[in-house]
């Protein structure tokens, strides 16, 4: 079909409306890029996923593949070694369930569904993955205690030191309040840093490290010297936590990497079985197709045809057919 009827039939329109029923960026690209065919085996090849696409919704009435994530840009940082946040890695573990799914649920209806059926068992099986995600990282996108017996051990001496470290800035809040040092009982954080408030005009009443003064200069933060040395800890137990979780995180994403091909094709799959969903729900006319033919001969009845197009007796799409194949007739 040449470039002027395209536009006379506003197919573009009709693409771009088909797009938007998709919900996955995969589904939407693979929308855009079709184009009118005149080779009849192609043509009863789409209908046919079409159609088998209309059939999983009977077969498999509360299947539902939702909205998968777009994971490429994490694929892409893992495949090059770089390490992905819990949230994102998280995201990657969504997709890979989402195939999982999709592929346990049509991939044995080779009989009913050809096509899909054929499209889902091409998907991996990333049970192995999934679990290894699921056993680092809650559904909340963080690292729980037991993610690696070296981060509850490290989180169990965090706890510890901040508990000390607490405990005797209570008492030398107290103290400082009751001789006039600290006008407020409160301990807030300033540079990782536990600190109290105290008068200006007092610093000399409290040996402290100064991090921080108000606005006004009227109140310093300070960090007690009785405490520099528990805060000292502290801060180092957090780091020796932080460099297991990225030890964790690191591991995950070498994981991932190592899928990365799988990943992909499994989203192209996904993006191929997500599209025969809604092409039915926006079709230009009934289709069938006859036998002896190759061209369907069902009248219009759908309300989404393009502004002063029609459909020639015998025909159930818009689009005039190029000359037709020789190999079409039987």
């Amino acid at each position: 079909m040449d470039a002027k009827s395209i536009a006379v039939l506003e197919f573009p329109k009709i693409i771009e409306r088909l797009a938007d029923l998709c919900g996955s960026p995969g589904a939407q690209a693979l929308a855009r890029d079709l184009t009118p065919s005149a080779n009849v085996d192609e043509v009863r090849r789409r209908l046919a996923a079409t159609a088998e696409a209309r059939s999983l919704a009977r077969l498999k009435p509360h299947f539902h593949m939702g909205q998968a994530p777009d994971i490429a840009n994490s694929l892409l940082a893992a495949s090059r070694g770089a390490v992905l946040t819990a949230s994102d890695i998280l995201e990657v573990a969504i997709l890979l369930r989402t195939a999982r799914h999709t592929r346990n649920q049509i991939a044995p209806l080779s009989r009913e569904l050809q096509q899909l059926a054929r499209v889902a068992q091409r998907i991996s099986d990333f049970s192995a993955l999934i679990r290894e995600i699921e056993a680092t990282i809650d559904e909340r996108g963080e690292i729980p205690d037991n993610a690696s017996p070296a981060l509850a051990e490290a989180r169990d001496r965090v706890r510890t030191v901040q508990e000390r470290l607490e405990r005797q800035l209570e008492r030398t809040l107290r103290h400082a309040v009751s001789e006039g040092v600290a006008q407020e009982s409160l301990i807030t954080e300033r540079d990782g840093r536990y600190v109290i408030p105290i008068k200006a005009e007092q610093r000399g009443s409290m040996p402290s490290v100064v991090h921080d003064v108000s606005a006004s200069g009227a109140t310093l933060f300070v960090e007690p010297l009785a405490v520099v040395e528990l805060g000292n800890r502290l801060r180092e137990a957090r780091r020796e936590e932080q460099r297991e979780v990225e030890r964790i995180l690191r591991t995950l994403c070498q994981s991932i990497g190592d899928e990365t091909g799988a990943i992909r094709a499994a989203i192209r799959c996904l993006s191929q079985i997500e599209l025969a969903g809604p092409k039915n729900s926006i079709p230009l006319c009934q289709p069938r197709m006859t036998a002896s033919t190759g061209w369907a001969t069902k009248t219009p009845t759908s309300s989404f045809i393009p502004q002063g197009t029609r459909c020639s007796p015998g025909m159930s799409s818009p689009f005039p057919p190029r000359s037709r194949p020789t190999h079409a007739a039987s």
